[in-house]
């Protein structure tokens, strides 16, 4: 299982941890893991206007993880670059994901 850190940030979650727990069958399904404000739209949830509703997906493919932003208002960057819309970007251990104005750092769990 991989586990995203967040930094700086309250989640739409019950425990209000600040680790993102995501599950491996569900990172390798067709979807993936979906983050943004519309709890009824995706697997995490932000309280934050700055959020869009579908804001980032996070995939994993032949054992990779992949993020892509989904056409956010606020953009999505990986160490401080900004990326595109609908353009998968390899996300590796120790980087940096910027949803909106909130920072995520990818770290493996055991």
């Amino acid at each position: 299982e991989i586990g995203v850190r967040l930094v700086g940030s309250e989640m739409c979650k019950e425990t209000g941890s600040e680790t993102i727990p995501l599950d491996s069958a569900q990172l390798a399904g067709d979807d993936g893991v979906v983050v943004g404000r519309a709890p009824e739209l995706v697997h995490v949830c932000m309280e934050s206007r700055q959020v869009s509703r579908r804001h980032v997906r996070l995939i994993e493919r032949e054992g990779s993880l992949y993020f892509e932003d989904m056409g956010s208002s606020h953009g999505t960057a990986l160490d401080g670059r900004q990326v595109p819309p609908f353009s998968p970007q390899p996300l590796t251990e120790g980087q940096f994901l910027r949803i909106a104005g909130f920072s995520y750092q990818l770290v493996r769990n055991g």
